[in-house]
Formats: C-alpha cells, sequence, structure tokens
C-alpha cells in the first residue's frame, strides 16, 4: 500500500485505523490489529493514546495534543498529522483525518451512507479541529 494513500474505514468507527494504515502505508485490517481492543472499531471508536499506542507498535513517535487557539496550528500542515475534529451536524460523533501532500485524507467522506463508504482526499477539514497528533520531534 502506498504510504498517506487513500484508505476507506471498514467499520462504522473505523476512521483511526483508517487514518493509521494510511500513515504507516499498510493495509486497514493489518492497521486494525495494531490496537488492543479492536472490537471498538464498532463501538466508541478510539482515542488519541490508542492511536499513538497502535504508531508505537510500527515504531513511530507520536504525541497528542488538544488544540487550544493557535497552538499547534503549524503540526496542522505537515502530511502524517492526525486529526480529531469536534462532533458537528456531519460528523456527530467526531472523525480522524490525515494530512497528506495531497490536502486531508477523509476515510469516510461520503457519511452517513453506507453504499458503501468512500475516502476522498479534502481541500479543507470538514470541521473544527480538536485534537492533533503529530511526530513528536
Amino acid at each position: 500500500m502506498i504510504r498517506f494513500g487513500l484508505v476507506t474505514q471498514e467499520h462504522s468507527m473505523g476512521c483511526a485505523v483508517a487514518c493509521v494504515a494510511s500513515l504507516c502505508g499498510i493495509s486497514y485490517s493489518s492497521a486494525l490489529k495494531l490496537f488492543d481492543d479492536t472490537h471498538l472499531a464498532w463501538t466508541r471508536g478510539f482515542y488519541c493514546n490508542e492511536i499513538v499506542q497502535a504508531l508505537q507498535k510500527e515504531n513511530l513517535n507520536f504525541i497528542y495534543k488538544k488544540l487550544v487557539a493557535s497552538d499547534f496550528y503549524f503540526e496542522l500542515h505537515i502530511a502524517g498529522t492526525i486529526v480529531f475534529i469536534a462532533p458537528n451536524e456531519h460528523y456527530p460523533s467526531g472523525h480522524f483525518l490525515l494530512k497528506t501532500e495531497k490536502g486531508w485524507m477523509n476515510p469516510w467522506s461520503n457519511f452517513p451512507s453506507m453504499n458503501p463508504p468512500q475516502s476522498k482526499f479534502e481541500e479543507k477539514l470538514p470541521g473544527e479541529a480538536e485534537y492533533v497528533i503529530f511526530r513528536q520531534k
């Protein structure tokens, strides 16, 4: 798989898995195995600390921070940064996206359609960034 390529989430709450897969250049199913509690891809989804732990299993050193005002604004422009957008009308549970050279990799751009879910590169974030997961310097 190509690093930073499109990866469509395969579970209702699997946007974090798809972002990890794209970031690591692995399949969705391989990325899911990096998470300790895989059934969460169907239920509540994953939290930032669980994404960081999954990336550590691929020897990637990432940290996460709550985005406050302009803090970490620079990281939003670096390919490989994962962002959680706050719940909104379009994504009522929030949503993870990955910054790439082609824009934001959205693992379920046609949400809530299930016929089938589609991924695409977005020019802008489809919501307000709340958390940012980025490579530790």
